[in-house]
């Protein structure tokens, strides 16, 4: 069986590696409404979206958390008042399976208490392990069993208890090879086997984790070029592909796949000529139809893996249905399955899947694929 097509099945990635599909036609089905500073978001840079038990779409910006509930947005400050969110960054967004908004900030863990209309908060504390590892939090994952993980600059930590907000606490050593590959921690996806995985700014870990005496630590490492190479092992994004293999967005070295199974990964690194700013993926999402959702600094990027498609969208100053800005930072797929898009400059864009207009694309851009071993 020849190198591609063994990539092929393993990967279930055709796209990427077989077609060199890249599609700039005349009229896409990708077109977006927007939410903005005009309508009402308090903020331009959303680095976080999800949708409450309510139904209520939730943004974390650089300045302040919205609630928007299709007509207006409603903006949370902190503020001197008791109950108030603790700080204005918002980083990462989750609505549990018991109905609990949890927010992570620049300062601390806040849950949202909707009958009040009032956050709970919980900081780190230097003489107190229970407490938070740290206090800028990047992500809020729950598991299976609804145990609440929290990612931190400095740690990872597992809610043991949901009324006093007490954590425990996982962190590296360099002199214990059952911890934590790195500190910095900027993605968390729970696998099919149960296995938790941790995306870090150093490398990738595996956690199996039974109770807080008995869990492992499994660390992995991205192949890069050079061993200096600034950033090689940052992993900003883990989503689940097909055969239980893990699709990672990184930082430097572009889009990877990991297979659990071989313990191997596979770079995907697609390569502009024009602009390099590819290599950085900042988030990825599967939506429901199991195409991929991938965010860039240059623009968004669509994989169709049953069609052989990809579709690079990006904005179109004159083109008022296009993306507002290329800098994609945060990705969401809502109930009725339409995606938001979360961006640096330019706030919300919103595709339905029930649109059938069409935008006209009036530059070409040529893009390579080179597959790495």
């Amino acid at each position: 069986m020849g190198f591609s097509l063994r990539v092929k099945i393993a990967f279930a990635f055709v796209i990427l590696i077989c077609s060199f599909a890249f599609v700039n036609a005349q009229s896409q089905e990708y077109t977006f409404d927007h939410l903005t500073i005009e309508e009402g978001l308090s903020q331009s840079t959303v680095y976080a979206i999800t949708q409450d038990a309510q139904g209520f779409m939730w943004f974390g910006t650089r300045d302040g958390l919205n609630r928007y509930d299709s007509r207006k947005v409603k903006v949370y400050h902190t503020d001197a008042k008791p109950g108030s969110i603790s700080d204005n960054t918002i980083y990462t967004l989750l609505s549990d399976s018991d109905g609990r908004l949890w927010i992570g900030t620049s300062s601390g863990v806040n849950v949202f208490d909707s009958r009040t209309d009032r956050f709970n908060h919980t900081v780190h504390e230097e003489n107190n392990e229970h407490t938070l590892s740290n206090n800028t939090v990047d992500v809020i994952q729950e598991d299976s069993h609804k145990n609440i993980w929290v990612g931190t600059r400095h740690g990872l930590n597992l809610l043991l208890s949901k009324d006093s907000l007490s954590f425990l606490r996982f962190v590296h050593s360099d002199e214990d090879s059952n911890s934590l590959v790195n500190d910095d921690v900027r993605s968390i996806l729970q696998d099919h086997e149960g296995a938790v995985w941790i995306g870090t700014s150093g490398g990738l870990s595996k956690l199996i984790y039974k109770d807080s005496a008995h869990y492992t630590f499994t660390s992995y490492y991205v192949p890069v070029n050079h061993p200096t190479q600034l950033k090689g092992n940052w992993i900003n994004s883990i989503v689940l592909g097909d055969e239980g293999r893990l699709i990672l967005g990184t930082e430097k070295t572009g889009l990877m796949i990991f297979d659990p199974k071989t313990e191997k990964f596979q770079a995907l690194n697609w390569i502009r000529e024009s602009d390099a700013n590819t290599e950085a993926i900042r988030t990825i999402l599967r939506d429901k139809n199991g195409d991929y959702w991938i965010g860039t600094m240059a623009g968004l990027y669509i994989s169709n893996p049953q069609t052989g498609k990809l579709v690079r969208l990006k904005n179109i100053p004159e083109d008022h249905t296009s993306l507002r800005d290329n800098s994609v930072r945060s990705l969401y797929t809502d109930r009725d399955g339409s995606v938001w898009i979360g961006t640096f400059h330019g706030g919300i864009d919103i595709h339905s899947p029930l649109s059938k207009q069409f935008q006209e694309v009036t530059q070409h851009d040529d893009l390579h694929f080179k597959v790495a071993s």
